[in-house]
């Protein structure tokens, strides 16, 4: 059997054009789905997929000293935040005013959630001193809006006792 020198080009050829097509589409899928937090002693960030394609994400950032969240969508073609959302966690949590440094931690998660402009993001936010995690979830309207949008809580877990 005699294999050709064009032959032997033309499997390379393929098997690189192969191998290059799996990375870039394992790669990016792997991107989308990888939540991406990050935190300092006095706040913490994460994002959540907002539309079906996961191109569009949102970003949500919580205070740890004002006890609250606040988040933003940045628009594909202008660039500029166009939704903005906002929650005080504080009342959320059950916590005391005169809690010290209340410690959150935060990670966003895809979710397809039934209604009306929502996201296909969720976000979940625990609280160290009450052992609470809430997932909130946020629309995602087709127009910018002028005002900040509220974080809707779904659902609550207990992860330690009080």
């Amino acid at each position: 059997m005699h294999i050709s020198r064009s032959n032997v080009v033309s499997l390379i050829v393929g098997a690189a054009v192969g191998i290059g097509a799996f990375s870039i589409f394992a790669g990016s899928r792997a991107l989308k789905a990888a939540p991406q937090s990050d935190r300092t002693k006095k706040f913490t960030m994460t994002v959540a997929p907002a539309d079906q394609l996961g191109e569009t994400h949102a970003l949500f950032v919580i205070d740890f000293l004002q006890g609250q969240v606040v988040g933003g969508i940045i628009n594909n073609q202008s660039g500029k935040y166009t939704h903005r959302y906002y929650r005080q966690l504080n009342a959320d949590f059950g916590l005391d005013p005169n809690t010290p440094e209340p410690e959150y931690a935060i990670v966003g998660s895809r979710a397809s959630l039934a209604g009306n402009n929502m996201s296909k993001g969720i976000i979940h936010i625990a609280e160290k001193t009450s052992g609470r995690v809430i997932a909130y979830a946020f629309s995602y309207p087709n127009r910018p809006t002028a005002r900040p949008l509220p974080l809707t809580p779904l659902d609550t877990l207990q992860f330690r006792a009080q």
